[in-house]
């Protein structure tokens, strides 16, 4: 009787992913090369959010994998937008196409961009001909798009820097504006997600210790 209900018993489900400690989750996640994380990062929400955790990062560098890598941006011949890729490490896949831009959006011409980190910003530029105060974060860990609030006022080409984790914008192309664009500025703090106007002092000061004209004119703009 025993022997025939052990045959008739199904063999155990497969372990899942999910089901593993999460320290051996995150072990085993780690020494997968970063190279896949766009394929990963659309498998679950759940690996979306081991994929952006900072403990992968930090047991990353505790295992001695940390591997950086490079994402590279191409504007390509009839493509309204440009494409991002990973440059691989792997000898015979030298790019690989990772989450396009916001379907059914222009990107943006002339817009400036900073990174601070894992994220990669980009702020404002020409929209259908328009100036744009949108602003977009592309997060190198998670391989995901994602829109911040609106900016104060619509720029393009503005100066952009980080300090202390803020973003600070200041200036941009006038071309027919009316407003003094050239003096203004604005800042965002990722810790409370809100953009503020800049000090005419902090300005001032932008103006002069900055590498990049605050007034640049973009070519065919």
């Amino acid at each position: 009787m025993t022997e025939e209900m052990s045959k008739e018993s199904p063999p155990p489900p497969p372990t899942s992913f999910s089901s593993l400690p999460d320290d051996v989750a995150l072990d085993c996640r780690a020494r997968i090369s970063r190279f896949h994380c766009p394929t990963l990062s659309l498998v679950s929400k759940g690996f979306r959010t081991l994929i952006a955790s900072p403990e992968l990062e930090a047991t990353r560098s505790l295992i001695g994998k940390p591997e950086n890598h490079l994402c590279v941006c191409l504007r390509l011949y009839k493509n309204p937008n440009p494409l991002w890729f990973i440059f691989s490490p792997i000898p015979k896949q030298k790019l690989k196409p990772i989450v396009p831009w916001f379907p059914n959006q222009q990107y943006p011409q002339y817009p400036t961009v900073v990174s601070n980190g894992s994220q990669i910003y980009i702020i404002g530029g020409f929209v259908r001909r328009r100036r744009s105060n949108r602003v977009s974060i592309f997060d190198c860990r998670t391989y995901q798009w994602r829109r911040l609030p609106k900016m104060r006022q619509p720029r393009v080409y503005p100066a952009a820097s980080v300090i202390d984790g803020k973003i600070y914008v200041i200036g941009g192309f006038r071309g027919s504006m009316p407003t003094d664009i050239e003096n203004s500025g604005e800042v965002y703090d990722p810790k409370t997600n809100t953009w503020e106007p800049c000090s005419h002092h902090l300005i001032s000061l932008f103006k002069m210790f900055s590498r990049k004209n605050i007034t640049l004119r973009p070519r065919h703009a």
